[in-house]
Order: structure tokens, then C-alpha cells, then sequence
């Protein structure tokens, strides 16, 4: 059947030919066998459907394919091809298209993009012949080549693609917007973002056909592609590290593979442009260490996320389908003939781009959430200032008259509430008078140890019941950091009040230490009643509390001792199974004083 002027063809049944055709004395191709020609007989000739990689290469470099063209007629026929090596094609036994340098020995890795091949008009319905030269592990066309006119084809190109374009464009938009928004806010995971975005944005852009139409050099558009994919997966990695790295051994790790992934880059990729190394073999080694720094990204996440961390949550299904993508495109480059799939590897990077907005969406919230409960507390602060200070000295006078009164044999039961009252609002009042005018710290070099041990041992002196064990757990008994001791005991006694308070039938409170390269990290672990999760959320709130009695004010305070000490305060609780308060102080040499 002749199919219609204007309908895209796939053009099959190819046969083909290993190794040169035999040549005149003239170096001209001897197309037959017969009379003094010594051509390939049509019986030499294979058919196969398999056009990439047939059987039976050896160590030959070199395939003739040859293939009858359906009799259509455009008045501008094209050939679709997507050939691995330099080629060149022949109609009525003439050389009408060259693809690659075939003046020097060898035959370097020259890209495999689809070519547009121009047809003469009176070459249908006749045999077509493609020489192609390579000495990579790949040789030949996948998929079959596709037969319309040159205006048909680029339409096709476009309709297929186009969704490609589109979201490399995305990426590349969504990482500016990222950068755009670190130069204002100066938050690191926003910068490594960014950079992910723009770089995947151009990995996806120069994995499509459509980009030669603007500079036709598949070879620098493969050295790009490579390129963006190095830098993309650094990116990805020192991001994640930025979101969850608290200086552990795996996070130190972690910023070393990020960037082992940038010197793959700069090592290889000047000697593939000098034709050194095969590029196709390149991306073949760096696809298997993707695939493995994708294995220990997975681990480090799922880690997290099994730890309840509801932003590793989020990130692990992006991951998933991330490892996905690369799982896809390791062996599409491994078995190119029989994978067709692009689709799922482009969804796995966009559920991947997503969970990571998600979880930078989460912490740009709860930035502006501390930021308005810090405004809050500064507001509240001038309030308090006003009010201590008009207060304080009626107390004072009121204080001293009730202690006369109880020398004088008044009622002690009634004297002694009525004091234990007035020093209840006293410590209030102190306590607003902190937040209006908080004394700036006297930063000195002190034994952390010894800070925490003074704490405990008023607790441990003092009779409890029901009884409550303290057992303090340390990786090194001197802890050097730069503090104001009295502040920090303020925050110690204030972790243990609440953990004492929150175990009305008695129990352990654990306190673990552990030194790290640069930090030293402390955990309060109690088994009291826990906290529950719509009431954790609203912890951070000043004077908001779940205790009868309670001012709200002593956490607002302990987290604004420990970020002057350029440290951070964490709290994870689940009601009826305890609360863990995390502190993380910087050790004497890093921190900066200001």
C-alpha cells in the first residue's frame, strides 16, 4: 500500500551490512557484484528489525544499512534519523548528506541527536543506503527512522517535545525565583535550590531535539547536558544537607559527595572535548554514581523521615520518584533499543521539584511564624517595662508591711499566702522584664559540664514525691563553650522544672550530651504525659501554655537564651510517650561574638 503525501511514515525493513563496502582502484564504492565488480551480492545483505547494535559486530566500527523508500511524493522529503556515530547516506548511489568529520582516523563520539536528512524528490520508491563509523559500544539508529516532509517532521518534533520544553522551562523559572528570594532573605537552602531548578531546567531542555534548531552542535549540547546533570545532583544533595544537617558524621559525608560529583565534572569533561574519552561512556560511569548518591540519599532521608521529621516525609516520596528517573535513564543509555519510557523520568523529577517546594514553602512559614512571635515579644516586652516597674515598688511596700503583720501574730496561714502570692507575681514580673530588657550575654569560656552538673545537683538535693531519677549521659566530661553560665542554668532548670512537673507518678528524666565537630548537642528526655500535636504546634507562641498555673513564657525565653548563644532549641513530644527537648550550642572555637 502507498501511503498518502502528507502522513509521517516509519520507514522498516531495513538489511544491513557489517564492515566497508569494497572499493575501485579510483576509491569509489563498488554498489554490485557482477562483471569487475567485486559489490555485496543481495544474499550478504541481513535483514533484521533490529537497527541499533545487531548481532555479530565483533570489533568492526563500521555497518552499511540499506532500505527500499515507499513510493510517496513531497515536494520537500525529509528522513527523522537518530544515528549513533558520524554517517553518511547515499540515494541512486550519490552522497547526499554527511554527518561528522570523516577526514581523520578514528571515529570520536560525535552525539546522537535526531538529524533532519533532506531527500532529492526523485529518490522514492528507491534504495537508500547509511554508512555509519563508531567506535562506541553503540552503533546504528533507534527508533526507525520517520519519512514525511521537512515541515511535517518539525511539527511532530514539537508536539512531542514541547511538554519537555515547557518544563525545563519551569525549572529554570522556579530556580530563578529561588536565587531571587536567597538574595533577600540570605537563607542558604534557598540558594541551593535555586541552583538545582536552573540546572535541571537545562539538563531537560538539552535532552530535546528541538534545541539544534536554535545552534546546531549536538556534541557541545551533550557536554552541556552532562554538565547540568553534575551540577544538578550536587545541587540536590548540598541542599538536603542545608535542610537537615545538624554536623553528624553522615551529614560531613554527605557535603563531600556533592561535591566528589563536581569534580567528576571538571575532571572528565575537558577530555571529552579533546576526544580523549567517548562522552556516551562518561555518561554510562556517572550514570552508576548517580544511581549510588541517589542509594545513600534515599537511606539518608528514609532515616529521617522513620524518625517522624515531617519534612524528610515529604522529600522521601520525591526522592522515590527521583531514584526512579535515574533508574530510567541508566538503562535507556544501557539499552537504548528497548526503552521508551521518557515520560515517567520527567514525572519523577517534577514530584521531586514539588516535595522539595513543599518543604520550603514549610519552613518559609514557620520563619514568618517565629518572626511575628518575635515581633509579638517585642511588643509585649515595652508593655511589661511600663507595667514592672509601676508595680514593683507597691509590692515591695506591701511585702515588708505583711511581714510585720506576721511578727506580730496575725494570722500565719493567711500571711503566707498572701506572700507566696505577691512572689508569685514577682517571678511574672521578672520574667516580663526579661523579654522587655534582656541582659545581653557575658560570653566566656566555661566547661558545659560543669554548667549542667551545677543544675542537677540542686535537683537531685532537693526531695521529690513521688521520686524522679536524673541520669546524665556525656561523650566527654569537659565541654568547652563560649556562655553565660547563669543564663544557661536558667534554661537548664527551666527544661527540668518542666519535665519534673510533666511526671506527676514519678519516673527518669535522661540527659544525653554528645560532642560533635563542631557543635555539641543535648537532649532533655523525660517520660512524662507528652504534648499533643495541636498543642505542640502553638509552643512557640509566647503565653501560650498547657499547665495550670503556667505563664507561657518560660520556653519563649529558654529558646531566646539559646539563640543568643548562636544555638538552636528543638522540642518533639507525643502525648503519653514523653517530650524531648534538643539544644545545639556551637563549641568555643566557631562561634563568633559580635
Amino acid at each position: 500500500m502507498i501511503p498518502k503525501s502528507g502522513t509521517p511514515v516509519s520507514v522498516e525493513n531495513w538489511e544491513y551490512h557489517w564492515g566497508q563496502f569494497p572499493m575501485d582502484e579510483e576509491g569509489n564504492f563498488q554498489w554490485e557484484r557482477g562483471g569487475n565488480y567485486e559489490g555485496i551480492h543481495n544474499d550478504i545483505w541481513i535483514s533484521s528489525i533490529i537497527t541499533l547494535n545487531p548481532p555479530h559486530r565483533g570489533a568492526r566500527n563500521v555497518i552499511w544499512y540499506r532500505v527500499q523508500l515507499p513510493p510517496t511524493q513531497w515536494s520537500d522529503p525529509s528522513l527523522n534519523i537518530q544515528v549513533h556515530g558520524k554517517f553518511r547516506i547515499y540515494s541512486e548511489k550519490k552522497l547526499i548528506y554527511q554527518f561528522g568529520d570523516f577526514s581523520k582516523e578514528g571515529t570520536p563520539y560525535q552525539g546522537n541527536a535526531p538529524r533532519i536528512v533532506p531527500l532529492p524528490t526523485d529518490s522514492m520508491g528507491k534504495m537508500l543506503y547509511v554508512e555509519i563509523h563508531s567506535d562506541s559500544k553503540n552503533i546504528g539508529f533507534n527508533p526507525y527512522p520517520t519519512l514525511a516532509s521537512h515541515s511535517e517532521i518539525i511539527l511532530d518534533l514539537l508536539k512531542k517535545q514541547s511538554d519537555r520544553l515547557i518544563i525545563g522551562c519551569f525549572y529554570i523559572l522556579t530556580g530563578m525565583i529561588s536565587l531571587s528570594s536567597y538574595f533577600r532573605l540570605r537563607i542558604k537552602p534557598f540558594f541551593t535550590f535555586g541552583l538545582f531548578g536552573i540546572f535541571f531546567g537545562i539538563y531537560t531542555i538539552c535532552r530535546t531535539t528541538i534545541i539544534n534548531f536554535f545552534y546546531d552542535s549536538p556534541l557541545l549540547w551533550a557536554d552541556v547536558e552532562l554538565a547540568a546533570l553534575v551540577g544538578g545532583m550536587a545541587s540536590v544533595i548540598a541542599f538536603l544537607v542545608q535542610m537537615f544537617g545538624e554536623d553528624r558524621p553522615q551529614d560531613r559525608a554527605l557535603n563531600v559527595l556533592w561535591k566528589l560529583h563536581l569534580i567528576f565534572a571538571v575532571v572528565t569533561i575537558p577530555f571529552i572535548r579533546v576526544h580523549t574519552l567517548q562522552l556516551d561512556e562518561v555518561m554510562f560511569v556517572y550514570h552508576i554514581f548517580m544511581l549510588a548518591s541517589l542509594l545513600v540519599l534515599n537511606v539518608y532521608v528514609a532515616v529521617m523521615a522513620y524518625q517522624k521529621n515531617r519534612d524528610a516525609q515529604i522529600v522521601l516520596l520525591g526522592t522515590l520518584f527521583f531514584s526512579l528517573m535515574g533508574v530510567i535513564d541508566f538503562f535507556n543509555h544501557l539499552f537504548p533499543q528497548n526503552m521508551v519510557i521518557f515520560s515517567i523520568s520527567y514525572l519523577g523529577m517534577v514530584v521531586f521539584l514539588f516535595s522539595l517546594i513543599g518543604v520550603l514553602i514549610r519552613r518559609t512559614v514557620d520563619m514568618i511564624a517565629r518572626l511575628r512571635n518575635s515581633e509579638k515579644l517585642s511588643l509585649v516586652g515595652q508593655l511589661a517595662a511600663g507595667i514592672a516597674h509601676e508595680v514593683r515598688n507597691p509590692l515591695t511596700i506591701i511585702s515588708g508591711n505583711l511581714q510585720l503583720m506576721q511578727q506580730k501574730g496575725y494570722s500565719e496561714e493567711t500571711s503566707q499566702l498572701m506572700l507566696s502570692e505577691i512572689k508569685r507575681i514577682n517571678s511574672i514580673l521578672n520574667e516580663f522584664l526579661y523579654l522587655a530588657k534582656p541582659n545581653s550575654p557575658k560570653l566566656e569560656v566555661n566547661n558545659l559540664m560543669e554548667v549542667l552538673n551545677d543544675v542537677v545537683y540542686l535537683f537531685q538535693s532537693q526531695v521529690m514525691n513521688p521520686p524522679i531519677q536524673i541520669i546524665v549521659t556525656a561523650t566527654d566530661k569537659v565541654l568547652l563553650v563560649k556562655c553565660d553560665p547563669n543564663q544557661l542554668k536558667k534554661v537548664f532548670v527551666n527544661l527540668l522544672r518542666n519535665a519534673v512537673e510533666a511526671m506527676p507518678d514519678g519516673g527518669k528524666i535522661r540527659i544525653v550530651v554528645r560532642k560533635l565537630k563542631v557543635n555539641v548537642i543535648m537532649e532533655f528526655i523525660d517520660e512524662g504525659t507528652g504534648i499533643a500535636a495541636s498543642n505542640l504546634k502553638r509552643l512557640n507562641e509566647p503565653f501560650y501554655t498547657t499547665k495550670e498555673g503556667g505563664t507561657g513564657l518560660g520556653l519563649s525565653i529558654s529558646r531566646k537564651i539559646i539563640e543568643e548563644h548562636q544555638g538552636k532549641l528543638q522540642l518533639e513530644s507525643e502525648l503519653n510517650h514523653g517530650t524531648i527537648v534538643k539544644i545545639v550550642l556551637p563549641l568555643a572555637r566557631k562561634i563568633m561574638i559580635s
